[in-house]
C-alpha cells in the first residue's frame, strides 16, 4: 500500500533533492531547467502521481500501470515528452 500525502513545508527539501536526483544527475536536465522559481509556493506531493508528463521511451511502461497518455508529444528540457492521466477508482 502506498500512502500519498500533500508535503509539508518543512519536507520541501526532499521533494527538491529527489527531484535533483532523477532529473539533473540521472537525466542531465540543466539545474536552471527543473527549477522555476515557484517551487516554495506550490503543492509538493511524496509519492506517485496521477498526471505525469512521461518520457517517450517509458510510455508503454506507464501504460501498463493505467495510465493513458494524451495530447500531442512535447518537448521538455530538451526531452520528448507525452502527458499522461490515471482515472482513479470509483470510491
Amino acid at each position: 500500500m502506498i500512502r500519498v500525502a500533500r508535503a509539508r513545508a518543512d519536507e520541501l527539501a526532499r521533494c527538491l533533492a529527489i527531484r535533483r536526483r532523477v532529473f539533473v544527475e540521472e537525466q542531465r536536465v540543466p539545474s536552471r531547467d527543473e527549477r522555476d522559481g515557484h517551487d516554495e509556493a506550490c503543492l509538493h506531493w511524496l509519492a506517485a502521481e496521477l498526471k505525469l508528463h512521461a518520457q517517450m521511451p517509458v510510455v508503454s511502461f506507464y501504460e501498463r500501470l493505467g495510465y493513458t497518455a494524451e495530447g500531442p508529444v512535447f518537448d521538455e528540457a530538451g526531452i520528448l515528452h507525452r502527458s499522461m492521466k490515471k482515472s482513479r477508482p470509483p470510491c
